[in-house]
């Protein structure tokens, strides 16, 4: 009885199966990807425009020959392409935006005008991170950034770990002495943050340098967050969110993010 109960129940799923043939869509030569951001730090700031991969490990085509600027409304940046970096535009000079003000990102290419505006909210105090000993081997690792949740104030974490100016480490390539880390706060609770995989553990030894930069999100960027980590660092956890095309201020077709934020840093050395 239960092997005719358990052959009825694979015959029943193999007839519920059906070929479907599925055709890409494909990608248009007017689609770009724009990365960008103006944030309250005295530098150089920059927009990088590139062509999307239809393939991993693909290097993207950059976008040059486009007439680029930022504005708050008031006073306008004209971003020019960087000759060691094609599809990397930046301003002339050193200069900073100011919180709570709206900044527009415009980009001209042939025919057509992208838009991008973004909100430069406040920054919190930035609390240092906090790292112990990951053994007897002399190594560290971080074991505290911030809080996953806060319920009004976003922020991004980009900590910057470098030993390649030790004695010890003289003769190794010094990009592989360097680690580029992301923490995130968000106003939101998700159950795929709560269960999502393991993330590996970067260990790194005493004198290593930590440069710590904390960047504030508007509510537009930290939509975009949220959704590239149920996209990514949360994919493969319990509860998994259905895949999705990822929001954005980008007008048009186009995809990424254009960002005003303001930024705290803070740098330490461990063991000292």
């Amino acid at each position: 009885m239960k092997k005719a109960l358990y052959l009825g129940i694979i015959l029943t799923l193999l007839g519920c199966e059906r070929r479907t043939d599925w055709e890409p869509q494909p990608i248009t030569e007017e689609f770009i990807v724009v990365e960008g951001s103006v944030t309250d730090e005295s530098k150089i700031q920059e927009v990088k425009l590139s062509r999307p991969v239809a393939n991993l490990n693909v290097a993207p085509r950059p976008v040059s020959g486009a007439v680029v600027s930022i504005s708050d409304g008031t006073t306008s940046w004209p971003l020019t392409e960087m000759d060691s970096l094609k599809g990397t535009y930046g301003t002339a000079g050193v200069v900073s935006g100011i919180p709570g003000r709206t900044y527009t990102l415009r980009i001209e290419r042939a025919d057509t005008v992208v838009i991008a505006s973004d909100i430069m909210g406040p920054i919190s105090a930035l609390t240092p991170l906090k790292y112990a000993s990951a053994g007897s081997g002399g190594m560290f690792q971080i074991t505290w950034v911030a809080s996953s949740y806060h319920p009004s104030n976003a922020a991004m974490y980009e900590i910057l770990l470098d030993w390649s100016a030790l004695p010890a480490y003289a003769g190794s390539d010094p990009e592989e002495c360097k680690a580029l880390l992301y923490y995130f706060t968000l106003t939101t609770i998700d159950v795929s943050d709560m269960f999502s995989p393991a993330l590996e553990k970067i260990t790194f030894p005493e004198g290593t340098i930590i440069t710590e930069r904390k960047v504030s999100l508007s509510k537009a960027h930290e939509e975009f967050i949220r959704c590239l980590l149920l996209e990514t660092s949360w994919r493969g956890g319990l509860w998994d969110a259905i895949p999705a095309n990822l929001p954005t201020n980008i007008s048009g077709n186009n995809v990424g993010f254009f960002s005003a934020s303001s930024v705290k840093t803070a740098t330490m050395v461990v063991g000292h």
